[in-house]
């Protein structure tokens, strides 16, 4: 989902255009969903992985939170002989503060992913590689989604694992589990997993075999090894 919102050719409205915020895309299945996909999963998933980046700092908060600091070590009482007597040395920090103010550590915080959403998309039919030029000329604009979108959409595109995984479900959506809710069959096709790979055991997994599936579920585990 952040890989396809990132896609400035996409962004939000790739799920609109499909039906994501009336469950659209799943009005072929056993059992539709009536609920927003986008404000329900797209959005909360996409927030989920931004909130790792978004407080990292930038090069311009960095210099402006070490100019501040700066300012406020220097003594303002100050001051300088003038022959017979001394008068205050004319205070420097005043005039930095007064331009700080327009260039403070929160005018560096803008909303980069409101910006991101509220511009054009890119034509759908430009060069692919346009989206790496895309985010390259937009890094300085906002680093911390450009870091994020590099990270992200660099990322090899396979089909291996979503084949495995389907290949994994019609095991344990079977014709006699047609009934079986679409959170339950997920959560059995991940303890499927880390049971062969030997994270959990048996005893972790048999109080939510009980309650959600029926017994012959482990012993197909062992029958398929």
């Amino acid at each position: 989902m952040a890989a396809t919102f990132l896609d400035p050719r996409l962004k939000m409205q790739y799920f609109i255009d499909n039906g994501w915020d009336c469950g659209g895309e799943s009005r072929d299945a056993f059992q539709p969903l009536d609920e927003n996909l986008i404000t329900g999963r797209v959005m909360p998933a996409i927030q989920f992985v931004w909130k790792n980046y978004k407080e990292i700092p930038t090069v311009q908060t960095m210099n402006i939170k070490a100019m501040e600091k700066s300012n406020s070590s220097k003594n303002v009482t100050s001051s300088v002989s003038t022959g017979s007597g001394k008068r205050p040395a004319f205070d420097h920090s005043y005039i930095a503060n007064v331009l700080s103010k327009n260039s403070s550590v929160e005018r560096f915080e803008i909303d980069e992913m409101g910006e991101y959403e509220v511009e054009r998309t890119e034509p759908a039919d430009c060069d692919p590689r346009a989206v790496y030029t895309y985010w390259a000329k937009r890094s300085c604009r906002w680093p911390r989604l450009g870091h994020m979108a590099k990270e992200i959409l660099s990322i090899p595109a396979t089909s291996a694992s979503s084949e495995r995984a389907f290949s994994v479900g019609k095991d344990v959506f079977g014709i006699a589990r047609m009934s079986l809710k679409a959170e339950t069959v997920e959560a059995l096709v991940c303890l499927r997993s880390w049971y062969r790979l030997g994270i959990i055991v048996e005893m972790d997994v048999q109080p939510f075999l009980d309650e959600n599936a029926d017994g012959q579920f482990m012993e197909e585990y062992s029958d398929s090894e």
